[in-house]
């Protein structure tokens, strides 16, 4: 099968069509799209009607590789969970290890990077992203918030403030979070895996507050 490859054939019904482009693929039926190609009669009716349908993959195939490879490391860790392909093309984790999965911020972006770094050939410069009953919009919201108070904290305290080491997917989303303000900046600093954000109030704005003193203060 080729990435998006469609299938037409004859089939009595849509589930049908499904199931046999299913067995040909090697996917499941909800994997696939279907849609009616032409309906006609033969024979004037005798012979009942010929229906023709267009099955096309859901995803690309890169994306049912990763699916697969996933479902392989999670047996091999003894988790009990279930990686499903969602219509933005991240993957979701469900089951009930999904609090062992959530149990470190690290976790899943570990696993997520194996996973990419296991099919680096086969994605072609693509990331499939993982997510676990929509953690990853969360933990956004999540840090967001803790941006704002760690901007607020850092200019109350006229000192930089320093972040809990985060994955490079965390640390942007404080940055692009407060990259518009105008009396604070992010920088990121420390090797990889204790990299973390520092959150340093500009000067005219802290010295508005008070007396400039730059000493760091851990935020967790």
């Amino acid at each position: 099968m080729t990435e998006r490859e469609s299938l037409v054939l004859e089939a009595a019904s849509p589930e049908e069509a499904l199931e046999a482009a299913a067995a040909k693929w090697y996917l499941e039926p909800e994997d696939l799209h279907v849609e009616l190609v032409d309906e006609e009669k033969r024979f004037f009716g005798l012979l009942g009607k010929r229906t023709t349908y267009k099955v096309v993959p859901a995803f690309d195939r890169s994306f049912f590789l990763a699916r697969n490879t996933l479902r392989k490391l999670l047996a091999k860790m003894g988790l009990d969970l279930e990686a499903t392909l969602r219509e933005d093309g991240v993957m979701d984790l469900a089951g009930p290890d999904k609090d062992l999965l959530l149990a470190s911020n690290e976790t899943m972006r570990s696993l997520e990077y194996v996973l990419n770094l296991m099919l680096r050939e086969e994605l072609q410069g693509q990331w499939i992203k993982l997510d676990s009953e929509g953690y990853r919009e969360r933990r956004q919201q999540a840090l967001a918030a803790l941006a704002l108070a760690a901007a607020e904290d850092a200019l109350s305290r006229r000192r930089p403030v320093s972040l809990e080491p985060m994955t490079s997917w965390e640390r942007r989303l404080i940055h692009v979070e407060l990259k518009d303000r105008t009396d604070v900046e992010t920088r990121s600093v420390g090797e990889e895996p204790l990299r973390r954000v520092v959150i340093w109030p500009k000067k005219s704005a802290a010295a508005a507050r008070g007396t400039v003193t730059y000493r760091f203060r851990n935020r967790k």
